[in-house]
């Protein structure tokens, strides 16, 4: 079956996203029963069952994916629009995509450290690794260390050349190619790019292997339905396309992070402007993900935007949370985030924090990663090292919360800010994993997205 994964994991993880929105489970699970009751439960049974399911999914009213809908629910707070100089403003976008760069690579090795593992949590097994090597290196405040003592016991991390020892660029990552993509999009068809623009840049640049979870099984639906070896007057027009479909269809990964992640070119290209930032994360997201999902995505072009004109974080997080539905499950989890969270928590006390409001959440839903951005900015205050420390040692989907954390901080300090330590190694080279350019460099990129600025204004 093409797609992310066999056909009983897929409809394992429908259930588990039908339950967390609140769906009727059992009803699911008595169709599941249906489907085999003769047969075994083969991949063309789970594909109808799931088809047959997206059809009588419950639409949330509190949870809309349309932007209409979701304008009509938010109450976009004001925010100060840029008035610096391009020399300021590319010293803030030279930051923003630095510490996005810095905070990929100091959470990519642990990503693999996502789920519980001999007893320890997925924030212990992070702990136990480094504690082992020395407890200099917790908590975490540089590039990992590839070995430790304790591999038995957490495991070994993954991605070798983004440990201490090897780091010699940005290696590629989803985190980064797809901000690379979102440049790249903004540089043809400027701030009034169509989803059908993003579509297609995903089939021109994207391998299929480097796509994951809701992305995989967005462009399985878009390469199945459309034609995009054709350039008849339909593919120009994004009303043609069923963008429920596509987004829906077999795809129980429709809330996770993916959509966040891809939201920080748009957020550059309108700096002091959130309300346009979330309003083009959301022409991106709508692609792949529903709800909360998409509110992921808006949140966090709304939090970079404002940080390019807003020094305090709590008003960065509360003023974001204004642009998607306030009683959204996200919303709800971050909101309590802006009274609990201080800079005088410890950062075990900050981690325990993160547990109670993520709960037993997938680690690559969007709310925890919003929770943990979130809460990390705001304990963080403006320590570039503590605030990305503290996203990747939450665990889950380590090198996402790092990426998105450092493009709010960094957008909100300047390049400056980002500690030799951790921008050095980088050598101001990000390797794209996209068909194109095998390499560019992070101040190059950042000269990009001025550009795009330049041009819309």
């Amino acid at each position: 079956m093409p797609g992310w994964t066999n056909h009983e994991s897929l409809f394992e993880q429908e259930v588990a996203q039908t339950r967390e929105e609140g769906g009727p489970v059992e009803a699911l699970l008595a169709l599941r029963a249906y489907a085999s009751s003769d047969t075994d439960f083969s991949s063309d049974a789970c594909r109808g069952l799931l088809d047959l399911w997206a059809q009588r999914r419950h639409k949330s009213t509190t949870e809309p994916t349309e932007l209409d809908a979701i304008r009509a629910l938010a109450c976009p707070a004001p925010c100060r629009p840029w008035s610096g100089s391009d020399a300021d403003l590319l010293n803030r976008l030279h930051g923003a995509w630095l510490a996005r760069c810095a905070g990929c690579a100091l959470g990519k090795p642990f990503e693999v450290f996502m789920h519980p593992r001999n007893g320890l949590s997925t924030r212990e097994r992070i702990r136990t690794y480094l504690q082992a090597v020395g407890q200099r290196e917790y908590p975490i405040r540089g590039y990992a260390p590839p070995r430790s003592p304790a591999e038995e016991l957490s495991g070994p991390v993954c991605c070798p050349r983004s440990t201490r020892s090897r780091i010699d660029c940005m290696e590629t990552d989803d985190d980064i190619r797809y901000t690379l993509l979102g440049t790249r999009i903004l540089e043809e068809h400027g701030l009034k790019f169509t989803s059908w623009h993003v579509a297609r840049a995903w089939m021109s640049s994207l391998p299929y292997m480097s796509v994951c979870t809701a992305e995989t099984q967005a462009f399985r639906n878009l390469v199945e339905r459309y034609d995009f070896h054709l350039n008849s007057d339909w593919a120009q027009n994004e009303q043609d396309v069923d963008w429920h479909w596509v987004r829906t269809r077999q795809n129980p990964y429709r809330e996770w992070v993916g959509a966040a992640i891809r939201a920080d070119a748009y957020a550059y290209a309108c700096p002091g402007n959130p309300t346009l930032a979330a309003e083009l994360a959301w022409h991106d997201a709508r692609i792949s993900h529903t709800g909360n999902g998409v509110y992921g995505s808006m949140f966090v072009a709304a939090m970079i935007a404002r940080a390019f004109t807003e020094p305090d974080p709590r008003r960065i997080v509360s003023g974001a949370l204004s642009h998607i539905p306030p009683d959204s499950r996200l919303a709800r989890a971050v909101r309590p985030l802006l009274d609990s969270c201080s800079p005088d928590l410890s950062d075990e006390q900050a981690l325990d924090l993160f547990d109670d409001r993520i709960g037993s959440l997938e680690p690559v839903h969007a709310i925890p990663h919003a929770v943990i951005v979130a809460g990390s900015l705001l304990i963080g205050n403006g320590d570039v090292p503590r605030t990305l420390g503290l996203s990747v040692m939450a665990g889950r989907d380590t090198d996402c919360n790092g990426a998105t954390v450092g493009s709010i901080i960094g957008s909100m300090l300047g390049s400056g800010a980002v500690p030799p330590g951790l921008a050095g190694p980088l050598n101001n080279r990000i390797e794209t994993g996209l068909i194109g350019p095998e390499h560019v460099s992070i101040a190059g990129m950042a000269a990009r997205s001025l550009g795009i600025v330049q041009r819309a204004r």
